[in-house]
């Protein structure tokens, strides 16, 4: 999500997370070069312009699967 602002003043709110519910976000972290995979859960809140971090995850086994929202 990205808010653009123009010398008109007219913000203009763009991206694949605008105007949507909780979603949940990818991520991973390499540490001793294997990969943990993790998700974020998060709203997107353009009005009050921030990010709602509800609750988020990482396997604690290197290289393994883990599906969002458990």
């Amino acid at each position: 999500m990205e808010r653009n602002e123009f010398a008109t003043g007219t913000i203009l709110w763009r991206g694949n997370w605008v105007d949507k519910g909780k979603r949940y976000m990818p991520f991973q972290i390499y540490k001793n070069d294997q990969r943990y995979n993790g998700w974020i859960e998060l709203t997107a809140d353009k009005e009050a312009e921030k990010i709602i971090l509800h609750r988020m995850a990482i396997s604690k086994e290197a290289e393994k699967d883990i599906k969002a929202g458990e």
